[in-house]
C-alpha cells in the first residue's frame, strides 16, 4: 500500500503540486489535507487538519513514514476538527 493508493480509497483528492516531488491530496470535506514527499528522506506524508495530532515538536500537523500508521489515525473516531485560535 502506498499513502497515495491509501489516501485515494479514504476519499481524498489530488490538488494541484508547486512543488517537484510533492502530491498533495485532500478529503473530501475540505478539513484533512496531506502532502506526500518522495524526493526528501524517502517516501513520507505531513498531515494537518481534522483529526490529525500535532507533532510535539513542530504544531500544525505530523509526520509519517508509513501509510498504515496514517491511515489508523484517519480512521479513528471521533473526528475532531480544533481551530488554531
Amino acid at each position: 500500500m502506498t499513502f497515495h493508493s491509501m489516501l485515494k480509497a479514504q476519499g481524498f483528492k489530488r490538488m494541484k503540486s508547486y512543488a517537484k516531488g510533492t502530491t498533495c491530496m485532500i478529503s473530501e470535506d475540505g478539513l484533512t489535507a496531506v502532502d506526500i514527499y518522495t524526493e526528501t528522506y524517502g517516501k513520507w506524508a505531513w498531515a494537518r487538519g481534522r483529526g490529525i495530532p500535532d507533532a510535539p515538536c513542530y504544531p500544525g500537523g505530523m509526520a509519517y513514514h508509513e501509510p498504515e500508521r496514517l491511515l489508523e489515525q484517519l480512521t479513528q473516531q471521533p473526528l475532531t476538527w480544533k481551530t488554531p485560535y
